[in-house]
């Protein structure tokens, strides 16, 4: 009889164990970051050179892998929202300035050509426009999203925007090109935008089912592939390159701030709360990973095998695969 209740109870944990998400044994490690500005964008070029952007124009350097972090030369006071380099050398970081100013612009760009020696500054052509994200081609094309539906797209000097007008007014929070005329918008009430022209027209996406909440995160593994990440844990797959969606069942309720897949088959998801999910089958099955960190975390990235994801109080969270 007691060999029988052991057997019992032991078949008992077995079922617990798989009717409930369990932490993942993927060991993120935090580290120093020297700062306590809220992080807002991490982005490397390569396994060496790496770049965080924050408040109050913090911005993070690496060039041993982000094994360290050092800070680079104050540029600017504004909050700087998002980091992109297309190689050491060329880089962007977007800003803003006081959004109560009379006269200053609420965003701008700041470019550098040598690496962020040096850097200059490049205006949305005198908008007030809030722009809170941008995302570039592999060939370094840029596009930015904000308020009111705003969407800027770099033209080929690579260096002046222009203004494209949207069917929607709505929150603009994130976007992908997976080539030079196939990218989705995504953002505030559940609104997912996709364009086969370039950007010329933008015509709704189909999502399997509908809510009103913020989309922050727009990611592609290929040009048919990709997902996308939002508030309440909302998470969904495209197979056919942004034009019909169907929902994933994520297993948490916080806020996902961003998405990141190594491949067709792993990804990871970061949001409110220290909170990460990752997946090894496409989504099929996410799995909490315990960080043992609370803050909330806005970005993900990795590069390689290794990954980083940044967030409130200066939060640098670093994952190396053993």
């Amino acid at each position: 009889m007691a060999n029988i209740t052991k057997y019992s109870q032991l078949l008992l944990i077995v079922v617990l164990w798989l009717m409930f998400p369990q932490p993942s044994a993927a060991e993120w490690q935090q580290q120093r970051s020297g700062t306590l500005a809220w992080l807002r964008s991490v982005h490397f070029v390569d396994a060496s050179h790496g770049w965080i952007a924050g408040s109050k124009g913090t911005l993070l350097v690496t060039t041993d892998g982000g094994q360290s972090w050092q800070k680079a030369k104050k540029l600017t006071n504004d909050n700087v929202w998002d980091v992109y380099f297309s190689d050491v050398k060329n880089g962007w970081l977007l800003c803003e300035s006081d959004i109560y100013s009379a006269t200053a612009p609420n965003s701008y760009l700041l470019q550098t050509r040598d690496g962020g020696i040096n850097w200059e500054r490049v205006e949305f052509s005198e908008s007030r426009d809030r722009i809170v994200r941008f995302f570039f081609t592999k060939d370094g094309y840029g596009t930015a999203v904000g308020e009111g539906g705003a969407v800027w797209q770099m033209l080929d000097d690579k260096k002046t925007w222009k203004r494209k007008e949207l069917p929607s007014r709505g929150l603009m929070l994130a976007g992908a090109f997976v080539d030079d005329f196939n990218g989705v918008l995504a953002g505030g009430a559940g609104k997912v935008l996709v364009t086969s022209d370039g950007g010329v027209e933008w015509v709704d996406a189909v999502l399997s089912t509908r809510s009103n909440s913020r989309l922050n995160s727009v990611f592609f593994v290929d040009q048919k592939t990709g997902w996308i990440a939002g508030a309440k844990g909302r998470i969904y797959v495209t197979k056919n390159g942004g034009r019909a969606w169907q929902e994933q069942a994520s297993g948490v309720s916080e806020d996902l701030s961003d998405i990141v897949f190594v491949d067709a088959r792993e990804g990871y998801a970061v949001g409110d709360k220290g909170r990460i999910i990752e997946t090894k089958t496409g989504g099929d099955k996410w799995t909490v990973v315990d960080t043992g960190v609370r803050g909330r975390l806005e970005s993900v990235f990795f590069i390689g095998r290794n990954g980083f994801a940044v967030g409130f109080g200066g939060l640098i969270l670093s994952y190396r695969p053993s």
